[in-house]
């Protein structure tokens, strides 16, 4: 009897038991329902990854709890949720270990992958420093240890189909801590599920804005069509055609081209390829444009139909008009550039020819006085033609490299036109040519604050060219008053220009290869230089000109109406004797000995002393010790001190000392202004060397 009662007690005590199991299972498997059924209705990844470790926290106890995002393409894990520890605890960890673990990517290391990919609770024996991939060392790891009590650490892998989508890893400290391996299995196989179906959500509606990211963004119209009729179409579509999306939905394609293209794009459609063609667009405003069109087939909400890429290419068409303009522009110059260099090697070997053939003739005893001046005449016509040529290529070098200088000076317009009119009287009346002037001011309201020496060679250009192409009649030039400007003019009764050459008439080289320069001496330069140096003066330049009857060139400049004052006069003309340089002493500078004889000759009969110094070195002594020197000719280039020392260290002792320089190089007066005086170019012409002494010598007195 007693065992009987013994039996039953121990039955009733197994029986409870069970039931108390069974309690605890439908307990969980209801709280798994409900948490389950709560996840599902999560609106992201980020709050259900935060909800795993909430439900975890509830049923584990004494257990720090991480959850890693696994990238298994990069072998990489993320740790984005930390539950069961304290701010404060988690601070100090940070503290010890030097860094955030939250946040932090790690590489996935063959260990973890292992335990990972079983999808059952692992415990992991290694310790923290193997744990977290060498992020810790072994010593800083063991403090860790000691921090938070660690006892043990499990890890299980969240997979689905083979794909490990992330994995929760639990540091059980303290004595309380128990894992309950069938619950966390079992909370992870529904969270897998649940992760997959939101990771599967998210990549569809990501992959929809991307789609209609490129959709719309492209750079053109997309139509997508089934037999012509638009079934979808892309925001560019609307914008390129003009027509709103929802008028386009619905509408046959052959709409959006114009009637000269729609067979054509009606036979594409029957007979599609893939090949990009063009036709001509129609939009909304019935404005034609032109298209490129290409199509692939594709499936469309269950239908292979046909996509259409539609795109602008106006600006492609004008580009092609362009590069086609500029090809033609480029062969152009490409010949006129040719063209040019023959006719510069023309006008080059034919001063030369005249130069270098007299010289030799002049070798024979037996020539007569008369023959020997008139073949020295032939020498020096064939030099100033030479040197002309080099200046005008000079001044188109400075002019093309932005080198070119301007000297403001008040400048008498009377004297100056007057001085032109003598200048080509003679050459006009050989010619059988009438030369006239016409000056419209009085003289003493004539002062124009320019650069005199390109207003000089602006009138000569145009002068010279006047006489050039006039055979018989009259070459008049003058100038009048237009507002804040005056207006100058040189007419001819010459061959004048055709029309269709007048806008070119002004390019540089252009002229070479027109009728105008065939028969005429010339590089044709002498418009294009004149126009360049108008225009730095800040003025403009053009011209009326009819074929067989005459030009007319204008020119206007910047006028300022003012009268004339002393300071503003031509400087006196010196008398035959030289008087004017009888008291005055001229240092010459120069190490070459021709120069040096040149530079002499043109100054003895003028009735100054001179002195003479091969060297800067040397100049600047006889500058010091001599104080009777009134003007310095200083070349640039010499030996042992070039002409710029020099001349500054002379400055130094003697500031109002003129000192001009001669070279054969160009010279910015804008630099070196505050050391030299004026400037002369070599060849130095015997009546611009005088011109520049007495400027210097005489600039206080007039």
């Amino acid at each position: 009897m007693i065992d009987e009662k013994i039996n039953y007690r121990e039955h009733l005590e197994f029986l409870e038991k069970e039931n108390a199991l069974l309690r605890e299972s439908c307990k969980k498997f209801n709280l798994l329902n409900e948490w389950f059924l709560d996840m599902m209705n999560l609106p992201d990844l980020e709050s259900i990854y935060r909800n795993i470790l909430t439900c975890l926290e509830k049923h584990i106890p004494n257990t720090i709890l991480l959850f890693n995002v696994i990238n298994e393409l990069h072998n990489e894990s993320t740790l984005v949720e930390v539950a069961g520890i304290t701010n404060g605890l988690l601070q100090r960890l940070i503290h010890v270990a030097g860094f955030n673990p939250i946040g932090k990517v790690y590489k996935l290391i063959p260990e973890h992958n292992d335990y990972c990919r079983t999808g059952k609770l692992v415990e992991y024996k290694d310790g923290l420093a193997q744990f977290s991939a060498s992020e810790l060392s072994h010593p800083l790891a063991s403090i860790i240890e000691k921090l938070i009590g660690l006892r043990q650490i499990h890890t299980i892998g969240i997979l689905n189909e083979g794909k490990l989508l992330a994995t929760i890893h639990f540091f059980t400290f303290g004595n309380k801590g128990k894992i309950d391996r069938e619950f966390i299995e079992s909370l992870v196989n529904h969270a897998a599920l649940v992760i997959q179906k939101k990771l599967t959500a998210r990549e569809l509606k990501e992959s929809e804005i991307r789609f209609k990211a490129l959709h719309n963004a492209t750079f053109g119209g997309i139509a997508i069509h089934n037999n012509a009729i638009i079934l979808d179409c892309n925001q560019g579509l609307s914008e390129l055609t003009g027509y709103p999306m929802e008028e386009l939905i619905g509408m046959n394609v052959l709409q959006l081209v114009a009637e000269s293209s729609r067979i054509f794009l009606s036979e594409r459609i029957k007979n599609p390829d893939d090949k990009p063609y063009e036709a001509l667009g129609l939009k909304l405003d019935g404005k034609e444009f032109p298209l490129r069109m290409e199509g692939r087939n594709g499936p469309y909400k269950g239908k292979i139909v046909r996509t259409l890429e539609l795109r602008d290419i106006s600006e492609q068409k004008r580009n092609e008009i362009e590069l086609l303009k500029a090809k033609e522009r480029a062969e152009e110059s490409d010949r006129l550039k040719s063209a040019f260099l023959t006719n510069m090697s023309h006008e080059i070997r034919t001063p030369m020819n005249g130069i270098l053939g007299f010289a030799s003739l002049l070798k024979n005893p037996k020539l007569t006085p008369s023959e020997v001046q008139e073949y020295f005449n032939i020498i020096e016509k064939s030099g100033l033609r030479m040197l002309n040529i080099i200046n005008d290529l000079i001044t188109i070098s400075k002019l093309e490299s932005g080198l070119m200088d301007l000297i403001f000076s008040s400048t008498n317009i009377n004297a100056q036109m007057d001085f032109m009119l003598n200048l080509f009287k003679a050459e006009a009346y050989q010619k059988g040519i009438r030369l006239t002037l016409n000056n419209s001011f009085p003289s003493e309201e004539t002062v124009l604050t320019t650069d005199r020496e390109k207003f000089n060679a602006i009138l000569v250009n145009l002068i010279r060219n006047a006489l050039k192409f006039t055979q018989k009649g009259t070459v008049q030039f003058g100038y009048q008053e237009k507002g804040d400007k005056l207006e100058f003019y040189v007419t001819d009764t010459g061959i004048g220009i055709a029309e269709e050459k007048q806008k070119a008439i002004f390019e540089r080289f252009i002229q070479v290869d027109s009728s105008l320069s065939r028969g005429y001496e010339g590089a044709g330069l002498g418009l294009s230089i004149s126009k360049a140096y108008i225009e730095l003066l800040g003025g403009e330049m053009w011209l009326k000109s009819e074929l067989g009857k005459g030009t007319t060139f204008y020119f206007t400049l910047p006028y300022r109406k003012h009268l004339m004052t002393t300071s503003a006069k031509e400087f006196p003309v010196s008398s035959e004797n030289g008087s004017k340089f009888k008291n005055k002493t001229v240092l010459i500078v120069e190490d070459d000995d021709d120069s040096l004889m040149y530079l002499s000759i043109l100054l003895r009969n003028t009735g100054c002393k001179i002195f003479k110094a091969s060297t800067g070195v040397q100049a600047v002594e006889l500058c010091h010790h001599y104080d009777e020197i009134n003007l310095v000719l200083m070349d640039i280039k010499m030996p042992q001190m070039n002409g710029y020392l020099a001349a500054k260290l002379i400055k130094e002792f003697r500031p109002n000392l003129p000192i001009i320089a001669q070279s054969a190089y160009y010279l910015d007066m804008g630099k070196y202004g505050d050391i030299f005086s004026s400037f002369l170019s070599k060849p130095v012409r015997p009546e611009e060397l005088k011109q520049r002494i007495e400027e210097c010598l005489y600039s206080e007195i007039y």
